[in-house]
């Protein structure tokens, strides 16, 4: 028995917005990994997947991690037919849900307007595309940025499309920009026919398709190229899907489930990949083999390890008390970059998606610090600088609303 094969990614996703049903998205992508990728039924608001709906706006690259905290860093991938479009009211295409595939390490959908499968497996910092037509005239491959313009430069020389996005949601950051680095099949696209703008790249394909192979990055091109080589290079689509199984096995086998009923094994599997989703690894090795990130706080490139999309309201007393019996490596990681964020921004963190959002009250992340401290998961050093910047939010003011607790000053007089 394969725990992956177990895994339902639609548990819990049947929500709107007047009524909550788990707030999830069904999402391919690696344990706690930088990015992940999902289906777009309607983009109009932050509930833009539904699993009774049958029709496709697009192929979401996607960070957001709650309805109601936005998403950040975007890209949505489309296959076209004859006149690409831009507009998602032009674009969208219905598939059938019998030809639809959705796990943890592979997506695979057939779009009816464009006679086209989708095909989709993640790694860390990005994925392997393959695209298959039906037949072998004007056919397109659309890549879109969300909600803002972005920049697109194609590299006819290197088969590569260069995008940079910068929509990041409502929270203290400063400076955001995403860069992709995506490098298409040779002898499969016409680049000198394919259409860029602020608005998009519509990649003319030639013949009935191609693959695609991307990396993302928050510090720069040069480190997307580094991520793209390090995490793919010359593997095959296969092999990624394999790889990413493996991992997913490894995490969802980490609890032995004794039971008949098979409902209940399905559910408690589906609930273990939702526990490895969050929070994100928003740090890179460099060429080095050395963990690097953007910092938020100042838009600088900062040394070590970084955490995001996470808020500490509810899992300082779920997840991560979880993680410390079966994610021990992975909490102690997430652990210093919590404190690595307090190191340059001068704040614990309370609710992070790219940057502070500050949107839950009170300062939960010091059960997290203490349980991962009591356990003995982190070590002295880190536990007494971690103290430090608890301390500092019992006792000190803010210059924001978004860090520390409201009123600590008057608390303590």
């Amino acid at each position: 028995m394969k725990y992956i094969d177990l895994v339902n990614v639609k548990q819990g996703t049947a929500s709107e917005m007047r009524f909550s049903c788990g707030n999830t998205l069904p999402l391919i992508t690696r344990p706690f990994g930088m990015n992940a990728f999902t289906i777009q039924n309607d983009g109009s608001s932050n509930w833009f997947y539904h699993p009774a709906k049958r029709y496709i706006e697009g192929i979401r690259l996607t960070h957001q991690f709650s309805p109601w905290l936005d998403d950040y860093g975007t890209l949505i991938f489309m296959p076209q037919k004859d006149t690409p479009e831009l507009e998602a009211s032009e674009r969208w295409s219905s598939f059938r849900e019998s030809a639809q595939v959705l796990t943890p390490a592979y997506m695979s959908v057939k779009l009816d307007r464009p006679r086209c499968v989708f095909e989709l497996t993640p790694t860390e910092r990005g994925a392997v595309i393959n695209l298959s037509f039906d037949e072998n005239d004007n056919n397109w491959f659309s890549v879109l940025p969300f909600l803002e313009k972005g920049e697109f430069k194609l590299d006819e020389n290197s088969g590569t499309l260069y995008v940079t996005v910068t929509n990041v949601v409502r929270d203290n950051c400063v400076g955001f920009k995403m860069y992709c680095v995506m490098k298409f099949e040779d002898g499969t696209v016409d680049f000198k026919n394919s259409i860029t703008s602020h608005d998009g790249a519509h990649i003319k394909i030639i013949g009935s398709g191609t693959s695609v192979r991307l990396a993302t990055s928050y510090i720069s091109y040069a480190q997307a190229e580094l991520n793209l080589k390090t995490e793919i290079g010359d593997k095959r689509f296969s092999d990624i899907c394999n790889e990413a199984e493996e991992v997913w096995e490894d995490y969802l086998s980490r609890i032995t489930i004794e039971t008949d009923d098979s409902e209940q094994l399905r559910t408690f599997v589906s609930c273990m990949y939702r526990a490895f989703l969050f929070p994100r690894k928003c740090y890179e090795i460099d060429k080095e083999g050395k963990p690097w990130h953007f910092s938020p706080t100042d838009a600088s490139i900062k040394a070590g390890v970084r955490y995001t999309d996470v808020c500490f309201w509810d899992v300082s007393r779920t997840t991560f008390p979880l993680f410390s019996i079966v994610a021990k490596k992975e909490y102690r990681e997430m652990c210093e970059g919590f404190v690595n964020d307090y190191l340059e921004s001068g704040w614990l963190p309370r609710c992070l998606t790219m940057g502070e959002r500050g949107c839950m009250p009170s300062t939960l992340i010091d059960a997290t610090l203490c349980d991962a401290t009591i356990k003995g998961i982190i070590d002295k050093t880190l536990s007494e600088t971690a103290l430090k910047g608890m301390i500092k939010h019992a006792t000190e003011n803010a210059p924001s609303e978004a860090f520390g607790r409201s009123g600590a000053e008057s608390y303590c007089k």
